[in-house]
């Protein structure tokens, strides 16, 4: 089953970025196999509200993709955006989460004390990204960091890898015996 990528943002600061990464994901040979973008724009109308919507889709995230600029967005009547509500959602249910910072020379006050609780909270990447192409580089190796983690990928050798499933039982008695019987004639062992 494919891992869930909830993509936040300002969704009008970012409307461009957040197509071309849920289509980059997609369309990337290795990416799709693994993953499903989640964008709120791509949603069907429903008989719910907007807010409980998007926080019951941030909840479901395996993973949580934040991007961060300049505009803080639309607050609710607590003075909160829907963008650090979803953050604060997805760290509540456990979403492995990745922030990328966009480059700017001033930022709302509430969008610097958000990118603040951020840093507080996890690792992001050091260098903010200012094209397309940057983020692109730096969402890959931060999904294929994340895909080594979680046993999806290896980076050492085949042959020190171990099968997550596999065990004692699975290995063939007979097949064995053939093996060393050869390695013995060959002088192997």
């Amino acid at each position: 089953m494919k891992k869930q990528i909830f993509i936040s943002s300002v969704q009008s600061e970012f409307a461009k970025e957040r197509k071309q990464l849920a289509d980059y994901i997609r369309q990337d040979v290795l990416f799709s196999r693994y993953f499903e973008p989640f964008l709120f724009e791509e949603q069907p109308a429903q008989n719910t509200s907007a807010q409980k919507a998007y926080l019951d889709a941030a909840a479901k995230a395996d993973v949580y993709l934040l991007l961060v600029g300049k505009c803080y967005g639309n607050e609710d009547a607590k003075g909160v955006s829907p963008t650090e509500r979803e953050f604060d959602v997805a760290t509540e249910n456990g979403a492995y989460r990745l922030a990328f910072i966009k480059k700017a020379s001033h930022r709302d006050d509430k969008e610097t004390v958000f990118k603040r609780k951020i840093d507080q909270n996890i690792t992001r990447n050091p260098v903010p990204f200012d094209s397309f192409d940057e983020l692109r580089n730096n969402v890959y190796a931060a999904l294929i960091h994340y895909l080594t983690i979680k046993g999806l990928l290896h980076d050492g050798p085949f042959d020190a890898s171990i099968h997550s499933f596999a065990n004692i039982d699975d290995l063939d008695k007979e097949k064995i015996k053939w093996f060393v019987g050869i390695a013995r004639e060959n002088q192997y062992l």
